[in-house]
C-alpha cells in the first residue's frame, strides 16, 4: 500500500476514533466508548469482533 493510502486510512481511524470516543479520558471518560459499553457484554463483543474484521481485511489489503 502506498504511504499517502497509509497515511489516509490514519486519518479515517484517528477521525473514527474521536468520534466514538474512544481516546477519551479523564474528566470526558463518560464520553468514551469503554463508558458506554461497560454494561453490555454483547455490544463489547460486536465492537470488538467489528474492528478485528476490519482490521485484518485492511492489513490483508496492505499485504498485496
Amino acid at each position: 500500500m502506498p504511504p499517502k493510502h497509509v497515511e489516509s486510512e490514519l486519518d479515517k481511524l484517528i477521525l473514527w476514533a474521536n468520534n466514538v470516543g474512544a481516546v477519551c479520558s479523564g474528566e470526558s471518560y463518560e464520553f468514551s466508548l469503554d463508558y458506554r459499553l461497560r454494561d453490555s457484554p454483547f455490544y463489547q463483543e460486536r465492537v470488538r469482533l467489528s474492528f478485528f474484521a476490519r482490521f485484518h481485511t485492511g492489513l490483508g489489503h496492505s499485504l498485496r
